[in-house]
């Protein structure tokens, strides 16, 4: 009895040793990766929310898309949730696909270069194809919205010194038949603003315009195409990102997946959406 008694203690005690010898890896590796990664526990923040043409441009090229050292994103995909990572084609929204791109890194890469590299960019990832406000997606207790508000306030609150500087927003073809689409995009701002650690009325909010083509296809597409454009004379301090200046944004052929931009307009629009944000806060000091 005794002796059964002694080899149990020396078999739970190898266990411990063994599980807290795997624990000590793992949090090593975690550790690891944040120190490679993360230099400063500061960030100037930008979320990327809406639905598929936040990401989904086909085309990546392996130069024009390359990652660059001191832009990040906050990491979705196992084993990075909820961790800073390199800011890589494709980002972690909810499905990316190797081939496809989104603006927001042509962005980053613009602004890096605007503030002469003075502070690290953290990408805040949160698009999802197919989703908009008709149907459970973007309102507030949807689990998108939620999804959203709880990665963007870890990362404040982990992080307590960065600063959020825009929300880019891109959505609106998922919900052109849907007849509170102004009442709740207007909401939406509002609550983003609320709701986000850091936030408030004065936070910019930039939103980008639908794909020329697809949109000028059908009467209903070009009105909620306005809705959208029209955000500015609604709500201070938002903007508009127009594919249609300085020249319309088109493909070489407007046939192929219509409603998204390919890769070149992806680049394109992250162009712009740095113009607009560029003299947005300029015009609101």
């Amino acid at each position: 009895m005794r002796f059964k008694l002694v080899n149990s203690i020396f078999f739970v005690a190898l266990l411990v040793c063994f599980f807290s010898k795997c624990s000590s890896n793992i949090a090593s590796n975690n550790n690891k990766s944040d120190t490679n990664l993360v230099k400063d526990s500061a960030y100037d923040v930008f979320v990327v929310a809406g639905q598929s043409n936040t990401y989904w441009g086909q085309g990546y090229d392996s130069i024009k898309d390359k990652e660059v050292e001191g832009i990040y994103q906050l990491g979705r995909l196992a084993p990075n949730d909820l961790k800073i990572i390199q800011a890589k084609e494709p980002l972690h929204h909810f499905n990316p696909k190797a081939d496809r791109i989104g603006f927001a890194l042509t962005f980053a890469k613009l602004y890096q270069t605007y503030i002469q590299k003075k502070n690290d960019i953290l990408i805040i990832p949160c698009g999802m194809d197919n989703t908009g406000f008709d149907g459970e997606g973007w309102h507030r207790k949807d689990f998108l919205y939620d999804n959203a508000i709880s990665r963007i306030n870890y990362v404040f609150k982990k992080y307590p010194k960065s600063n959020l500087k825009a929300i880019l927003w891109h959505q609106g073809e998922k919900d052109v038949n849907y007849k509170n689409y102004q009442r709740d995009l207007d909401t939406l701002i509002a609550q983003f603003r609320r709701d986000i650690i850091g936030a408030n009325k004065t936070t910019p909010f930039i939103l980008g315009g639908m794909v020329p083509y697809w949109t000028e296809l059908k009467p209903e597409r070009k009105h909620q195409q306005q809705i959208i454009k029209e955000t500015v004379n609604r709500i201070p301090v938002t903007a508009y990102v127009d594919p249609y200046l300085p020249q319309k944004i088109q493909k070489p052929n407007n046939n192929q997946d219509t409603l998204h931009y390919n890769a070149d307009g992806q680049r394109e629009m992250g162009k712009r959406y740095f113009e607009v944000y560029k003299n947005l806060v300029k015009n609101s000091k």
